[in-house]
């Protein structure tokens, strides 16, 4: 093995184990609600309720018995909404996002972040496989952070982002949205 092949390798082994992730925030005080057209093949739905969790049905049975697990506590805890989009046609959720009014441990950005009604925090969003490429994780940013403005009547949202080639794209929407970069973290990730 060469000694450039070596220091590629070893490069490859200690950038698996570094993990940087950004807090982004949005202030709702000079946000400008987003024109939405309304989509003819989605409803908008907002779950806040353990009876809800049948609207969830195939996007729990894709992500498993441990995701039950958190939506079900999510649900019952009365601390946690779901933005959901759902398919006129088949009834299934194709999308959803959680927001969150109450205080907790990141255990990925290794911080506790401190909520109230008024400052709130979005997290997990999932596109269904079958309704993947249709825009919808940016049209679901958009109607949550109207609702925010509207409905909730809050002063920021805030989301969290890991850094890297995977997540790109999605840095580029939430900057497109409004948010703005708050702070970053780079720790070592051990296995």
């Amino acid at each position: 093995m060469s000694i450039l092949n070596f220091f590629r390798k070893g490069f490859r082994f200690v950038r698996s184990f570094v993990v940087t992730i950004d807090l982004y925030k949005i202030n709702m005080e000079n946000f400008k609600e987003f024109d939405i057209e309304e989509d003819s093949n989605f409803d908008f739905c907002v779950l806040s309720d353990i009876g809800d969790i049948h609207t969830l049905e195939n996007i729990l049975q894709e992500r498993g018995e441990r995701f039950r697990l958190v939506v079900e506590e999510r649900l019952s805890s009365g601390n946690y909404l779901a933005f959901i989009y759902k398919d006129k046609g088949s009834q299934q959720a194709a999308y959803y996002r959680w927001l969150t009014s109450s205080s907790f441990f990141h255990d990925r950005f290794l911080e506790e972040i401190t909520l109230d009604k008024a400052n709130v925090f979005t997290l997990d969003s999932y596109t269904s496989f079958g309704f993947r490429g249709q825009g919808l994780h940016k049209k679901m940013n958009m109607k949550m952070l109207n609702y925010c403005k509207k409905d909730l009547k809050c002063q920021s949202v805030s989301m969290v982002i890991f850094r890297g080639k995977a997540y790109d794209h999605l840095h580029k929407t939430v900057k497109e949205l409004g948010y703005k970069l708050e702070k970053s973290k780079t720790y070592f990730k051990f296995r």
